[in-house]
């Protein structure tokens, strides 16, 4: 694990990581990937990730609107669908949307939260709509856990 991932995860809240040396993920930008034992980044069915918005954003909404608008570019045929709403133990507000995309091969849900000048993400993929519909509650579990921790801002890998 690199320590900008296990900074995302202390401020997430997380308590777990991928495997690889910690290197998951970090190659596309993504420094706190979770899948499970035995599989690795590329070849996982399901996948987690977490991330912080760029700081351009410090309004959840708007950077799902932002978030939305970018996929809709990539690919008109893209769907989404507010899943559940409603605040993290501490008190900071989530979303969570669904994305749907024909041209794509995985099924994600993405819980957006609220932090204090900034917007935390965590992206939940499966492969396959079988796996997501029976793996998806996972999310649920990981919006339980999720904790702001302040004193891992600023904090240098």
């Amino acid at each position: 694990m690199t320590p900008h991932s296990a900074g995302l995860l202390l401020l997430l809240g997380l308590a777990a990581v991928g495997g690889e040396g910690g290197k998951s993920g970090v190659a596309q930008g993504v420094h706190c990937v979770l899948y499970p034992a035995g599989s690795s980044w590329e070849s996982s069915a399901v996948v987690l990730y977490a991330k912080i918005a760029s700081t351009e954003f410090e309004n959840r909404d708007a950077f799902i609107e932002f978030a939305i608008r970018s996929m809709l570019q990539d690919d008109t045929q893209m769907q989404h669908r507010e899943g559940i709403a409603g605040r993290t133990r501490d008190g900071y507000a989530f979303k969570v949307i669904e994305y749907f995309r024909p041209s794509y091969p995985l099924f994600e849900r993405v819980v957006y939260v609220q932090f204090p000048r900034a917007i935390g993400y965590v992206v939940y993929s499966a492969k396959n709509w079988d796996l997501y519909l029976k793996t998806s509650p996972t999310l649920e579990k990981v919006i339980e856990s999720i904790r702001y921790r302040p004193d891992f801002i600023g904090k240098k890998p």
